[in-house]
């Protein structure tokens, strides 16, 4: 059986060691967002308009506008500002 580094270059076709290389970034990202206290996020430019990107200022971890939208939506709700 081939290990995920393996299946995922097979599968797209890039070389095993830019699918390791892009792995090592996501789990560097997510120990970054993992790790911070307080988000606090700023638009990524340039960035297409239905695809934004957001990178935190205080940890450098960097998120797509889904988890942004939800980060800020908890954010409001803890304030008291939301509506469920």
């Amino acid at each position: 059986m081939a290990n995920g580094i393996e299946a995922l270059a097979n599968l797209t076709g890039l070389p095993e060691s830019e699918v390791q290389r892009i792995a090592d970034e996501v789990r560097a990202n997510l120990a970054r967002l993992n790790a911070c206290g307080a988000h606090t996020f700023v638009r990524i430019e340039p960035a297409p308009p239905t695809r934004p990107k957001y990178r935190c200022e205080a940890c450098g971890g960097a998120v797509d506008h889904h988890a942004y939208r939800w980060y800020a939506l908890g954010l409001e709700h803890a304030r008291g500002g939301a509506q469920s």
